[in-house]
Order: C-alpha cells, then structure tokens, then sequence
C-alpha cells in the first residue's frame, strides 16, 4: 500500500475525532458493492492490518449485489457498511484516509470528493 499525502492542509480534528491524538485511524470507501468495485480486496486488507496490530475503523458508503456477502467476510472486523449516503462530502471530511480498492476504474466518481479526506490509499495487486 502506498499512502498519497493529499495536498490540501485540514485540521488534525474533524467531526470531533482526532487520530493525532491516538485514536484509532478513519478510513472510508464509496461506491457500488460488486465484485468491479473491490470491496473485498478492503476487508482482506482490513483483515490483515488487525492481524498486524494496527487500530483504525472503516466506513463503507453504497449499495450493490454483493453487500450481504462483505458483511458476512467483514464480520468481527471494524468494518460497518452504510448504504447509500446523501452527503459523501462530510464522510469524507471526518476520514484520515479514503481508500479507492476498485479493480478497475475509467473516471472514478468517489475520487471528485477525495479531496475531502486527508490521504487517498492506493493498493497494487500483485
């Protein structure tokens, strides 16, 4: 995983969180819940950062076919799925990182608000 620092300074509180102050970090992903989108590929890497000892939280916003499979594969890791969100811009704004797992993407539309959060996460597949 490479983390890209973003290039607009926000406050290290927001929403009323603080991960400077040790909490766990907030990450976050949008989009529709298929195969496509890499759902998966998020929760085996939230998987494997528990494993290591690393605190955070993730929120998922969208809805789609396969939601009910990640909930299950999810299940006992800080993951909560939140269907389809109204205002994607104040998520955001409360994540420490904005995680983009898609397999594949032409024009990703979650990425127009990414600027909201304070890094954007992106993973090669090997």
């Amino acid at each position: 995983m490479i983390r890209v620092r973003n290039g607009v300074d926000l406050p290290a509180r927001v929403n009323g969180r603080s991960t400077v102050n040790g909490g766990p970090l907030q990450a976050g992903a949008v989009g529709r819940l298929t195969g496509q989108k890499g759902f998966d590929l998020l929760t085996a890497a939230v998987a494997e950062l528990v494993r290591r000892g690393h605190r955070l939280e993730v929120q998922v916003a969208g809805e789609g076919r396969d939601r009910a499979r990640l909930e299950s594969a999810a299940e006992g890791l800080p993951i909560r799925f939140l269907g389809v969100i109204l205002d994607v811009p104040a998520l955001l704004s409360g994540l420490d990182l904005f995680c983009l797992p898609s397999r594949r993407e032409a024009l990703p539309r979650p990425g127009d608000d990414r600027h909201a959060a304070r890094g954007v996460a992106r993973a090669a597949l090997a």
